[in-house]
């Protein structure tokens, strides 16, 4: 499923993204999150995160407003939101390309979440600039549970707490419950 975003709604992405990288300055990523190994910086990968994560709110009937999600959270109130990232029951994972497996997290099925895979293209507008195409792809879904029954242990997985489930396993978001 193709989400297309306005450009109103990219800058909202991108400032929300932004801020999460502000308010995280400081902190240490999980080694999952290895921003390097994919040629981004924090605040790169946190736009496209924001975008990705606004693709399924927007595929949801839902606006950038909406109370269903919070794109941006200060760390002293994250306590207050932790979960899933829409709907207290999607968790949204952007795959860097088209076709990579899914990462499925120990945390994910303690929450009871479905995880989504979302793809966001865009290209390098300069050697530190990128920018979004406009649009995300949802590429499918399944159940944290499930995921991490059928998924692998990845070589990156810290104490083994990832499983990581092939694209071909991933219901279409179009036949998921959510549709």
């Amino acid at each position: 499923m193709i989400i297309e975003l306005t450009t109103e709604e990219l800058n909202k992405c991108r400032e929300a993204g932004l801020a999460r990288t502000s308010e995280n300055e400081g902190t240490q990523d999980i080694a999952s999150y290895d921003h390097k190994r994919f040629d981004l910086t924090s605040a790169q990968a946190n736009c496209l995160g924001v975008v990705a994560e606004y693709a399924v709110v927007k595929s949801l009937g839902h606006s950038f407003e909406s109370d269903v999600w919070h794109p941006f959270v200060k760390r002293a109130d994250y306590h207050l939101l932790k979960g899933p990232d829409v709907c207290g029951r999607y968790e949204v994972r952007r795959q860097h390309r088209f076709g990579n497996p899914l990462a499925i997290r120990q945390k994910d099925v303690e929450a009871g979440a479905v995880v989504v895979s979302v793809h966001v293209p865009f290209v390098r507008v300069s050697p530190t600039g990128i920018k979004p195409l406009g649009r995300a792809q949802i590429i499918g879904c399944i159940d944290a549970e499930t995921g991490w029954d059928l998924g692998d242990v990845p070589s990156w997985s810290y104490k083994q707490r990832d499983r990581v489930v092939p694209m071909e396993l991933l219901l279409p978001w179009e036949m998921s419950e959510a549709a």
